[in-house]
């Protein structure tokens, strides 16, 4: 891996396909030589070379700083699309709002890519499919999705539109002001764990984890135990500590 621009080397996530091919996302312009912003993939039984198919999709993404950006997540759905959530603002000269679908050989997956040109208003951290991949729960400083006021947590459809029947309620705030959401991941039933640095969501007092109904609705029984902790920092990289956090799914226990 090699910056190129001088910006910094980061890797927030990589996840192993059932071919074996293995993604890695972050901020970078190079992979053994071949242009590759922001998220490569390549097959360790092929000595690590970056796949031929994924070729001419290099230029990949790119943001209105003109640096490479930071792919913060993604998430690979059983049809093998990859939905990646970061900070980019474009890929391959395409308008796209710091979320996107690309198919395994790494060309954009059309509809979705249409339908999220305009896309949020700010960074989008973490993003994960639900459990029958139906709709995509995305979580960041955002504060918009399109005209969709709709802060913090997020859930589209898998074809990149809006998910009208998910409503944040105001998001994670933190002494009154907007905060971030770090991390998102469902549970079996559809319900959303969004974690970060926040005292409260909406109206709620809430630290740092809130468990919402599919439909966006705090879950006032959720306890985990007391104040969570998240220690980390930008790139999607952080633990969580205190009370009963290791009952919470496995890519929350970070």
């Amino acid at each position: 891996f090699i910056d190129s621009s001088g910006t910094g080397l980061a890797f927030s996530e990589a996840k192993q396909w059932t071919d074996g091919t293995i993604y890695v996302a972050g901020r970078f312009t190079d992979f053994n030589g071949v242009a590759s912003k922001s998220i490569v993939n390549f097959d360790v039984t092929n000595n690590g070379n970056v796949p031929l198919a994924w070729t001419g999709f290099y230029s990949g993404f790119d943001n209105l700083q003109g640096v490479p950006p930071i792919i913060y997540d993604f998430d690979i759905s059983s049809g093998g699309i990859i939905y990646v959530s970061g900070n980019m603002t474009d890929y391959n000269s395409v308008a796209i709002g710091r979320v996107a679908a690309l198919n395994m050989n790494g060309s954009p997956e059309p509809v979705f890519m249409a339908n999220v040109s305009t896309g949020f208003d700010g960074n989008a951290y973490s993003i994960r499919l639900n459990p029958s991949e139906t709709k995509i729960a995305v979580g960041g400083s955002f504060n918009m999705f399109d005209v969709n006021v709709n802060p913090s947590v997020t859930v589209l459809n898998t074809n990149g539109t809006f998910d009208a029947g998910f409503a944040s309620g105001g998001g994670a705030l933190f002494a009154g002001l907007q905060s971030s959401i770090v991390e998102v991941e469902y549970d079996a039933t559809g319900n959303i764990f969004a974690a970060g640095a926040f005292d409260s969501w909406g109206g709620s007092s809430a630290l740092n984890l809130v468990k919402l109904s599919p439909a966006g609705t705090i879950d006032a029984t959720f306890d985990p135990g007391g104040a969570v902790n998240i220690i980390g920092n930008s790139l999607n990289s952080f633990f969580m500590t205190r009370g009963t956090i290791t009952a919470l799914p496995n890519s929350i226990n970070k």
